[in-house]
Order: structure tokens, then sequence, then C-alpha cells
């Protein structure tokens, strides 16, 4: 019988029985996922607190296989009566779609053997107070920068820590803590000859509470990002080289792994459909794949999303998306 449990206490058990339900229940294969975290998030606007919340969450998704056939479903009551309606609700939802012929979890031998400790964690406990301190500093930095930053939009503070834990019915069960410290500020420059306003932003996010920028490094730079914007021309249409900072770069990055999906390639709703080996950028371009960065805020043991209907396996550690400027893989999520 499962019997409901407190946060953080047995899910590694739990998530064994209801996988060996599901089996029982007519299922071929089947993923679990179970999630447990808080959060918190703090903005302050011209020095006064303008929003705070603070929550607690968990969440499980099952995943079951019949045949070439799945279904997902998910909840957050960890009650018996409700978890054992989950696992028969999905294998009977799961029983009634049709085949997907590329349907099934990665091979068994494919599931992560070595767990690396990536350094995901940091048990810093901030309490409000101290919270929102930092908030109203890196506004209070950002606006006492410069004469010409007049107004702002919000100085925010947001810390998050949580546990994951996965298993499959091959045998695979893994779980990985993670935390995350970020601020940011909005501050609005107004032009003293014109009264041409402009904004910008900055921020910095970290796993670690001590790595974080200091409230007043954050504020100068969203500062002069924003002051800089004022008398800004536009250009016109033109060839010429572009150097792109991180950020957009970053972005650039985003849209050339959506590109690079297993799942888009398979309904051919990506520009780089057929394109395996042709060249997309200069040779001296390569972009890696790397989920065990050590403290990276991408970086997963095993990777998944929290999301059960939407799971990436990672196959290889460390692929290369493209070399020498030629696509040479795809991204597969093992639906």
């Amino acid at each position: 019988m499962i019997q409901q449990i407190q946060p953080r206490d047995g899910y590694s058990q739990l998530a064994m029985d209801l996988l060996a339900k599901a089996k029982q229940s007519g299922a071929t294969e089947a993923d679990i996922i179970i999630a447990d975290g808080e959060t918190f998030s703090v903005q302050v606007r011209l020095g006064a607190v303008d929003r705070l919340t603070k929550a607690r969450e968990k969440h499980l998704g099952l995943r079951v296989f019949v045949g070439k056939r799945s279904a997902s479903t998910s909840t957050s009551d960890f009650s018996a009566d409700s978890l054992n309606q989950l696992v028969a609700e999905t294998c009977t939802l799961a029983k009634a779609v049709v085949e997907d012929q590329v349907s099934g979890l990665p091979a068994a031998d494919q599931m992560a053997g070595e767990r690396p400790n990536l350094d995901l964690y940091d048990p810093t406990r901030l309490n409000t107070e101290q919270q929102i301190e930092l908030a109203k500093r890196v506004e209070a930095a950002a606006m006492s920068t410069d004469e010409r930053v007049t107004n702002s939009e919000g100085g925010d503070f947001d810390s998050s820590s949580g546990r994951v834990v996965l298993g499959n019915s091959h045998g695979f069960l893994g779980e990985y803590q993670s935390s995350s410290f970020s601020m940011s500020v909005s501050p609005v420059a107004t032009d003293p000859e014109t009264g041409a306003m402009q904004r910008d932003s900055w921020y910095d996010v970290q796993r670690k509470f001590a790595k974080l920028d200091s409230p007043e490094a954050v504020g100068l730079e969203a500062a002069r990002r924003t002051v800089r914007k004022l008398g800004a021309k536009k250009v016109s249409t033109q060839r010429v080289p572009v150097v792109f900072d991180a950020e957009t770069a970053g972005s650039l990055m985003g849209n050339l792994c959506s590109a690079v999906s297993g799942y888009s390639l398979y309904k051919g709703a990506s520009f780089l459909a057929g394109q395996l080996d042709k060249s997309l950028a200069p040779e001296h371009v390569t972009v890696y794949d790397d989920g065990r960065m050590v403290g990276g805020l991408g970086s997963r043991p095993f990777a998944t999303p929290l999301v059960a209907s939407a799971r990436i396996h990672r196959l290889a550690p460390r692929i290369s998306i493209s070399r020498q400027g030629q696509r040479r893989h795809k991204i597969l999520s093992r639906r």
C-alpha cells in the first residue's frame, strides 16, 4: 500500500512502488519523475516592496508505455488513493491512443551509469528580510549611479532550491538537488535635453549564493547599459560584420538547439531538416552540448526537464551539435 509521505522522505521508494504498480496494470515500460522544492521572489520598486511570493511545491509525473502507445499524467496529491488512481488512469489512457513506432524508453544499456557530483546545490538559506534588503540594494545602486537615471521598473531577488527523483522500469533510479540565486534591476534613464527615455536591465544568476555579484555591481552595470542608450540613432540597412554580446549570442544558441531538436526534425518543423553534415557556420565554429559542466546552470547528472511528457535522456555527457561549421547531430527527446 502506498502511504502519503512527507516532502523529501521516501521519494525513491515511492518511485519504485509506482513503477511496479504500472507494470502490474499492463504497462510494458514506464518512467516517473518526482520534484520537490521551494521558491522565493521579491520585487522592490522605488524602495518599497511591490511584490513578494514564497511557495513550496511538489509534483509527480508518470509516463507509461503499452507497446508503442504512451500516455503521461501528473499530480501534486501524494495520497495513496490519488496515486493509485493516477497509475490506473494513465495505463487506461495509454491503451486508448494511437501507436507511435518511435515511442519508447532508451535501451537499458543507454541509461546514465556514472553519477558525477556537479556541485549544483547550495544549502545557504536567506530569510525574508535579507532577500528584501538585497533587492533594495540593487535598485538603489542603479538609481544612484547617474543623475540621468530617473526611474525604475524594479529591483528583484529570487532564490530556489529543490530535489528531483527520476526512475524508470529499466531499473534506473537517480536523484539530485539543485539551487539558484539571482538578482536583477531595470532602471529608466531620461535625456535631460530631449526628455526621451530609455530602459535596460542587468542581472546575475548563480548556483551558489557566495558567487553572486554584489547588488552594487549589478546596479552599476544596469545603469551603464541604460544610460548608453540615450541619444541612440537608427542604423540604415547595410551589410556589415556584427559582433553579438553574450546575451544575444545565448539566444542564438537557443534557436540552434531548437532547430536541431529531434522532435522538431521528426515533425518536419525545423529549418535544419535535411541539413545533416551541411555547412551552418564558418569552420572555426564548434558548438557542444555539455550537460555536465560543474556548477552549470543547465547541468544535470542525468538530464530531464521537470515535465514528465518531455524527457531528454542524455546518451553522452558531451556531444558536438556542430563541428567546424557543419551540423553533426540532433538532440533527441525519447518519448
